[in-house]
């Protein structure tokens, strides 16, 4: 989770490189990780890791996990004061002026997080999900994890939160079809031709 934001945020949002790019650079470095991976360099690395901070790395990625977890369950709101609020949607912001169909908000701070009321069924779905995986994962279940994600699918179907509705776009074909754009992205002329000046630049 932690290399897909970085992918998506930082490379590609922040950096300003086109997602092929970023593809070409990870198969950069996948290069060479299978490079330290099959020498003694990975472990080198490894070893000069104090140990706390090894096991500090693991409880960072996994608060961060769990924030997008709960963030995505709809667990929690963010609130923040109109006179922080820079821009709405790449324009100035004024709070005298109606804005519709807003994309983006940049504010400046003063932004509040708090739990949700837990009154919509997907927040309640969520809250369900955990708990039934919590139990079943101190019960020692086998596939605790799996066994809670279908049940709580399932459960969502009544609820109205599961969508069982199929588009073309959004198909098992149509991604299957795209497996042949995706993979050949890194190596397009918006991928690595694209990358190969900056690499030399470099």
């Amino acid at each position: 989770m932690g290399l897909n934001a970085f992918f998506t945020y930082t490379v590609v949002f922040a950096l300003g490189y086109k997602w092929q790019q970023a593809l070409a650079l990870v198969f950069i470095c996948g290069l060479i990780n299978i490079t330290i991976t099959v020498t003694k360099v990975r472990k080198m690395i490894i070893m000069a890791i104090p140990e706390v901070m090894q096991h500090a790395i693991g409880g960072g990625i996994g608060v961060f996990v769990a924030y997008i977890g709960l963030k995505n369950a709809g667990f929690l709101q963010f609130t923040s004061d109109s006179s922080n609020i820079l821009s709405v949607n790449n324009a100035a912001y004024s709070a005298t002026k109606a804005v519709k169909g807003v994309t983006g908000v940049v504010t400046g701070g003063g932004i509040v997080p708090a739990l949700v009321n837990f009154t919509s069924p997907g927040a309640l779905l969520a809250l369900f999900g955990l708990i039934l995986m919590t139990i079943l994962v101190v019960k020692k279940v086998p596939g605790a994890v799996l066994i809670g994600i279908i049940v709580t699918t399932l459960v969502g179907i009544p609820m109205g939160v599961t969508d069982l509705s199929v588009s073309s776009a959004n198909s098992l074909g149509s991604s299957f079809a795209a497996l042949g754009t995706t993979f050949g992205a890194a190596f397009s002329h918006q991928g690595w031709a694209a990358c190969s000046p900056m690499v030399s630049r470099s």
